[in-house]
């Protein structure tokens, strides 16, 4: 009797182990769920955020999305700081450039036919703004200089690919040693360049 009663007794605490054990394997499994259910429901509320909100768009097109004010309305007093703030492309009287990420943007798009635009702000010596705006549409290339500021017009000219004018960039080697940055159209059918913007990128330290 006493035998049987040991025996009783360790089955009962065997039961009572394996219950334990199913116990905390429950739990655990019940929180695996819910952690899986939560890391789904995070999901689809990814989703459904960013299908909702507009995917960010690349350098490029973020520069060719830039609008800028009409030459016509910008004040008198319009500085080169708010140049650089209107995200334009800055050359200052000492030759700093800022703002060059849209240049380069700008070239981009002109080199895969790809409508853009871009205003070239330059400080003169005394200070003074001259400003111009290049707009391109795939087959006309746009050039509008303000030099308004300095006692000048607003002059406009168009030109076409078709005619053989595209955009590019030159270094020219002064005969002092100074290295300068010519932006221009060329047009090589008829030999001609058109000289609209540059900067010294070296200058001549003897000077």
């Amino acid at each position: 009797m006493k035998k049987s009663k040991r025996i009783i007794v360790f089955v009962i605490s065997i039961l009572s182990v394996l219950s334990l054990l199913v116990g905390c394997k429950n739990n655990s499994n019940n929180e695996d769920v819910k952690n899986n259910n939560q890391l789904t429901q995070n999901d689809n509320e990814y989703l459904q955020n960013s299908s909702d909100e507009e995917l960010p768009l690349e350098q490029d097109e973020i520069i060719n999305s830039i609008q800028y004010t009409s030459l016509t309305e910008l004040l008198p007093e319009y500085s080169i700081e708010n140049a650089i703030e209107d995200n334009c492309f800055v050359i200052t009287k000492d030759d700093e450039v800022y703002n060059d990420n849209l240049l380069q943007g700008f070239e981009n798009s002109i080199s895969t036919s790809v409508p853009t635009n871009l205003r070239v702000v330059m400080q003169t010596i005394d200070e003074k703004l001259s400003i111009i705006d290049i707009n391109y549409s795939g087959d006309e290339i746009k050039v509008v200089q303000d030099d308004t500021r300095f006692e000048g017009a607003i002059q406009e000219n168009i030109y076409y690919v078709s005619d053989g004018y595209t955009f590019g960039e030159e270094t020219v080697l002064l005969e002092d040693g100074t290295s300068v940055k010519i932006y221009q159209l060329v047009n090589k059918n008829l030999e001609e360049k058109i000289e609209l913007f540059g900067y010294i990128i070296v200058e001549n330290e003897s000077l």
